[in-house]
């Protein structure tokens, strides 16, 4: 059977995992490790494409990325040139150097995210690569250094990444070294395989067509998440398909709703944009960015641009219950 089209629109979250072709190797030493890496956090800036986690192996590597205003795919095709054609004239070699298609699966943030993060950095660890679990500090190509302090990237948000795991930075830092220990005895491979909500409910052998659909919830072996959120992104895609929006027009919309609900509030557009944090405006912010990105389907960066905010506000602002 043909293999599905991928599924992504910008604020997507993402498990990648790139293989070398055949197996092999695509990194032979810390040059080639580098220079990856520097690849990774530029074209991330360039694209406003979001880093959560990395872990470069031997034969392979790692991502969960939050695709941009492109998509995943304009980022990958960028990542994966680029850096194929500098490995190839370093190590004076020619062919293919990754297998022609790469993995990836749109994963459910709230569920899945801290698994994720763990599963990760615990590469070289679960590989045999590391003495003890405790030198995985000192294993520079993952991001869990990141995490630690130990080494910067302004591509990445240590802050974003260790919420999920406590109130504040140094709980949750603590609370993320726990559970990576926790996280080391267990085999997630499986798990987070995607298949959506039949996975999600032990039923990981069968995808489609097994007559559990409607008990279980949708299932779709690009998508890590429950059977709610698997329906939620298949029907996104499929509407965005049929109906590409008219840019013009949902900006036009995007401004006339901004309008209607700073006059219900009593607050003008300059305070709405000005940062502050003043009641009602935060509060404002977080409706508009909820009506404007779901319901109008405006752009994250257009919809950061309108609120005066940063694109990964606008992202923060979704994720509050």
């Amino acid at each position: 059977m043909p293999r599905k089209p991928r599924l992504d629109k910008p604020g997507f979250l993402h498990h990648v995992m790139v293989r070398g072709i055949e197996k092999g190797l695509i990194m032979l030493d810390d040059i080639d490790r580098k220079d990856l890496l520097t690849r990774i956090g530029q074209i991330a800036e360039q694209t406003g494409t979001w880093i959560y986690a990395y872990a470069l192996m031997p034969n392979h590597f790692h991502l969960l990325v939050r695709s941009g205003e492109l998509g995943l795919s304009d980022y990958m095709r960028r990542l994966l040139t680029g850096y194929a054609v500098y490995f190839n004239r370093r190590h004076e070699r020619v062919g293919h150097l990754f297998q022609n298609r790469y993995h990836s699966l749109v994963c459910q943030e709230d569920d899945y995210f801290t698994q994720l993060i763990a599963y990760i950095h615990l590469n070289p660890y679960k590989a045999n690569m590391l003495h003890s679990l405790t030198s995985l500090k000192e294993y520079p190509w993952t991001s869990h250094p990141f995490l630690l302090g130990c080494i910067e990237h302004s591509w990445m948000d240590r802050d974003y990444v260790l919420q999920f795991f406590g109130q504040d930075s140094e709980e949750g830092l603590q609370n993320y070294l726990e559970f990576l220990i926790h996280e080391a005895g267990i085999d997630r491979s499986e798990e987070l395989r995607g298949g959506g909500g039949l996975r999600s409910n032990g039923c990981c052998d069968t995808i489609h067509g097994s007559g559990t659909e409607e008990v279980m919830g949708n299932g779709d072996i690009r998508i890590l998440g429950k059977g709610e959120f698997v329906e939620k992104i298949l029907t996104q895609c499929n509407d965005t398909a049929k109906n590409d929006p008219d840019p013009e027009d949902q900006l036009k919309r995007a401004v006339l709703e901004i309008e209607r609900v700073c006059a219900v509030h009593k607050c003008s557009i300059e305070q709405l944009r000005s940062g502050a944090r003043t009641k009602p405006l935060p509060l404002v912010r977080k409706h508009l960015a909820e009506i404007l990105t779901g319901g109008i389907g405006l752009k994250l960066s257009h919809t950061a641009k309108l609120l005066g905010v940063t694109p990964q506000g606008i992202v923060n602002m979704l994720r509050r219950k």
